[in-house]
């Protein structure tokens, strides 16, 4: 079975809580940080353009298809990507493209902060 075919599969017996009135998917952590650095071609990881950085569908899917047709080898020389994610971030962008079709949003929203801040927010928020 194809990897996005077996993606999507699991994903459709996976509750996605939405709220019309608030951004739906803020991507955290690694693959989603590596992605946003990548479509900049930042040479060296720069926080402040990564943070807050909307990544769209299209340059995802474009990042995809990149990953796709390159060798390891190819993707450790990548700009934005760290050469010890080069195994596994093309899963990680597929699993992150299918949650986001799932979703229904035209972009992911970039933290480079951890979990850990956004539970802080929203412990914050409601008390």
């Amino acid at each position: 079975m194809p990897v996005r075919a077996e993606i999507v599969g699991h994903l459709a017996q996976t509750p996605f809580p939405c709220q019309a009135d608030r951004p739906c998917l803020v991507g955290v952590a690694g693959t989603v940080t590596s992605l946003a650095a990548m479509v900049q071609d930042l040479r060296s990881y720069d926080p402040a353009l990564v943070h807050g950085y909307r990544l769209t569908l299209p340059a995802l899917e474009e990042q995809i298809d990149r990953l796709r047709a390159s060798t390891q080898s190819e993707r450790e020389a990548m700009a934005g990507l760290d050469p010890r994610r080069a195994d596994v971030i093309l899963s990680g962008a597929l699993i992150l493209s299918e949650i986001a079709r799932r979703l229904g949003v035209a972009n992911v929203l970039v933290s480079d902060r951890g979990i850990r801040w956004g539970l802080l927010y929203e412990k914050l928020e409601t008390g």
